[in-house]
């Protein structure tokens, strides 16, 4: 159970409604990006397929299957909005008197929706940034500052986790990524009151107020 100054509390408060119902909007969209993501790269380096055979994945992947200006405003979009959960999430979690350290490692019970979102989150979060902002970035220098390929053919690399070449883990790692990622979502999905109908508080989603008084954060 936490106890926080009412200040505090209220800034979590407002941090964590904004989560949620961001959470609400992006979660289908995020959740398509991050399968067809997943399907693309298990194509390629599992199944040998060649990227015509992947066409439809990757159009859909982009979202340029709903035409060129989709292709162009979707992975900003959907980035910008992911960025803000990362972000919002690490604030939600990390404690003053805790080291940095602690925002990497997991911290909760792996039995629970919100224990497994929680340290799946805790060990994602850096990965996943990197690939939401290299994918991000990668599409709006190639679309709306019509840069060529070449020169930002480094962020497409990273955003496909081939940065890790050389450890003996590149045919693993971007799976592996898209796989816990889903994962996280989908734990993050079922613990949320706003979408599971579920008004009862669990004695770890409450605040301990000044004077022994619980409050539960508003979503």
């Amino acid at each position: 159970m936490q106890t926080a100054e009412p200040g505090i509390m209220s800034l979590k408060s407002t941090v964590r409604r904004l989560h949620n119902l961001i959470s609400l909007v992006i979660i289908a969209p995020l959740f398509l990006t991050a399968v067809t993501g997943v399907l693309y790269q298990i194509g390629r380096l599992w199944l040998g397929l060649s990227k015509e055979n992947m066409t439809l994945i990757l159009r859909i992947h982009q979202m340029s299957i709903l035409g060129k200006t989709a292709k162009a405003i979707y992975p900003p979009i959907l980035g910008f909005f992911t960025l803000y959960m990362i972000i919002s999430g690490l604030y939600m979690t990390y404690q003053k008197k805790t080291p940095i350290s602690s925002l990497f490692l997991p911290k909760g019970k792996w039995t629970s929706f919100r224990g497994l979102h929680r340290n799946l989150s805790s060990i994602l979060w850096l990965p996943f940034t990197v690939t939401v902002c290299t994918g991000a970035i990668y599409r709006m220098l190639k679309t709306w500052f019509s840069l060529e390929k070449d020169s930002v053919s480094f962020l497409l690399s990273w955003h496909q986790g081939k940065f890790v070449s050389g450890l003996g883990i590149e045919y693993f790692y971007p799976i592996l990524i898209g796989v816990l990622a889903l994962a996280a979502m989908s734990a993050g999905v079922t613990m949320n009151k706003n979408i599971m109908g579920i008004s009862k508080p669990t004695e770890d989603y409450m605040y301990t107020l000044p004077g022994g008084d619980k409050k539960r954060p508003s979503i």
